[in-house]
């Protein structure tokens, strides 16, 4: 693996972190507009639907660019640029003075991805159990408000789980853009 490679792996797992704080933002986005028009304040409902379309939007433009737009922000920022290639080595043979790691960049983003659902779950269960004990032990102080608190922390868990079931076609999707296919064929290529 060179260190292009290895960067723009490490460019992609960052776009994940950006398309985790998307999903993390849409449930909040559909519940704060609801009730925003519930409680009759079209102004604060506009207020709050434009807000939360410009963070939506600014996130999802990041996770794009970090998600498909790999080599173009690499060339622009020279963040391969100064490293021995020697010293880079995921192959499944090690040469001499290289670490060896049998990985594909498919595998390491499944890992990420992976790794991004549980924190959603590792944060969002508690926060679910919470919300639901304060709404049992006491309704009426809550309302509306707490039941939009556990309405989110569901929705965060089930894409959390989504995450984890279709983490494959995920990985597909995101390799099926040229980059990762193109360091797969250097490295097979290299090996030969």
């Amino acid at each position: 693996m060179t260190p292009r490679s290895l960067f723009k792996i490490i460019l992609k797992i960052f776009g994940l972190f950006f398309l985790k704080e998307i999903i993390k933002t849409v449930p909040q986005f559909v519940v704060s507009i609801i009730e925003a028009f519930n409680n009759g304040s079209i102004t604060e409902g506009i207020f709050s639907f434009a807000i939360n379309i410009i963070v939506i939007l600014f996130y999802g433009f990041i996770a794009a660019q970090l998600l498909f737009n790999t080599t173009n922000l690499l060339d622009k920022f020279k963040l391969d640029q100064g490293f021995d290639e020697e010293e880079f080595s995921f192959e499944q043979e090690s040469k001499k003075g290289q670490f060896a790691i049998g990985i594909s960049a498919n595998t390491i983003l499944m890992i990420a991805l992976l790794v991004l659902a549980g924190i959603i779950l590792v944060n969002e269960i508690p926060n679910l159990f919470s919300e639901i004990y304060l709404y049992i032990t006491n309704p009426v102080a809550f309302g509306i408000n707490s039941k939009s608190y556990i309405i989110i922390a569901v929705f965060k868990i089930l894409i959390a789980l989504l995450l984890i079931g279709e983490r494959k076609r995920i990985v597909e999707f995101v390799a099926s853009k040229k980059t990762i296919k193109e360091d797969e064929k250097v490295l097979e290529e290299e090996q030969e």
